[in-house]
């Protein structure tokens, strides 16, 4: 089985748009990209630079800033996952069997989803974390993009205990993120391919002091990490997890309502 290393093409587009601020020759090339990116691997690095407007160099250039060797290895990157089919039998069966049929069929597989999902928690971890979320009265989480929606959904479970929890932007100053780091009882951190984690402990923003109260969620090996973090979570076993953000925002809403089922359980005691 294929295991992705890093996020997918079609995601990365969407978080370079939604984060560039400035309508340059970068925001042409990857507005051209990501309508053409259904058309991949079957374009021509000519035919962006011409509907952009641009070069074929300022192209490549683009594809290193996102992260690929050249324009080819960024047209070729679409990877196949066990859901790419879920939503095109969903309007199959719309369209053969009517709305019930579908919505029937995509409720079933999606209760399969999550169901596995939920299997694949380590449930001692979840007990030890719900044990010191439970003594805290406050706390904030580390995010990008990718995990808004879920956070959010951990916010409106986390009233229901008392607890006082807030997000912030992980490309926040860095006297912020100094100072919940130092004031706040418990930190979690979204950092899926530890490349943010990474540069905020060799620049030394993360220390060894802040480990008790660190619980990071990522994609990376737990090993990695283990001096630097109370709890690593590890999602190295969905396999799918940067290649839809249906996936990923899933599996991040189902760690944070087990987390929430956990703590309601330590709070009864």
């Amino acid at each position: 089985m294929h295991e992705p290393s890093k996020l997918s093409v079609h995601i990365r587009l969407v978080e370079y748009l939604f984060k560039n601020r400035k309508l340059d020759t970068n925001f042409s090339i990857a507005r051209v990209l990501i309508i053409k990116v259904n058309e991949f691997p079957n374009v021509t690095i000519d035919e962006i630079a011409y509907l952009a407007h641009t070069t074929p160099g300022s192209v490549t250039k683009f594809c290193k800033k996102l992260g690929y060797k050249s324009f080819k290895e960024l047209r070729t990157d679409r990877l196949n996952y066990r859901y790419a089919n879920l939503f095109r039998d969903m309007f199959s069966i719309a369209e053969s069997k009517g709305i019930d049929s579908a919505l029937n069929f995509f409720i079933i597989e999606n209760q399969k989803k999550i169901l596995e999902i939920f299997e694949t928690f380590e449930f001692a971890q979840m007990d030890r974390i719900a044990k010191k979320l439970a003594k805290t009265k406050r706390g904030a989480v580390f995010t990008g993009l990718h995990g808004f929606a879920a956070t959010n959904l951990f916010f409106e479970l986390s009233k229901y205990f008392g607890i006082g929890l807030y997000e912030i932007n992980r490309d926040s100053d860095q006297l912020i993120i100094e100072n919940i780091l130092k004031k706040e009882d418990i930190i979690f951190i979204i950092s899926l391919t530890g490349k943010w984690i990474n540069e905020k402990i060799k620049e030394s923003i993360i220390t060894e002091e802040h480990s008790q109260k660190i619980v990071l969620l990522t994609y990376q090996s737990k090993d990695k990490y283990s001096d630097f973090c109370f709890e690593v979570v590890s999602f190295k076993d969905f396999y799918e997890f940067y290649n839809t953000n249906y996936f990923s925002s899933s599996t991040l809403e189902a760690f944070f309502i087990f987390l929430s089922i956990y703590l309601a359980k330590e709070k009864s005691n």
